[in-house]
């Protein structure tokens, strides 16, 4: 099978853009989870050597780090908004058709 050179350099692309916006995920995942896995170790390396925690657990600080667990749940479909045209297509097409959409029968 011949496979013209201008599809394959348009799959690259594609595959291109897509690498990268999965490595915009991973990362804004790994930012997230890294205060609280940060903490989770040095409490058990504490616990294990019987030495008192360093980091005073205030509510502010506890309210902080329990925000930071769901923020990649909030970043996912920005970061996807942001690099696909098509996934901002099909948000601007529910948010328009909102009469529409209420009256359709499941």
């Amino acid at each position: 099978a011949v496979v013209s050179t201008q599809s394959t350099g348009n799959r690259r692309r594609i595959e291109k853009g897509a690498a990268l916006t999965m490595g915009m995920v991973i990362v804004a995942y790994m930012i997230c989870w890294l205060p609280s896995t940060t903490l989770d170790i040095i409490y058990m390396i504490c616990n294990w050597m019987k030495y008192r925690f360093p980091i005073p657990l205030t509510p502010a600080f506890m309210k902080w780090l329990n925000t930071t667990h769901f923020l990649p749940s909030v970043l996912n479909p920005v970061i996807y908004a942001i690099r696909k045209e098509q996934f901002r297509r099909q948000i601007a097409k529910h948010f328009t058709n909102v009469k529409t959409f209420r009256m359709r029968r499941f």
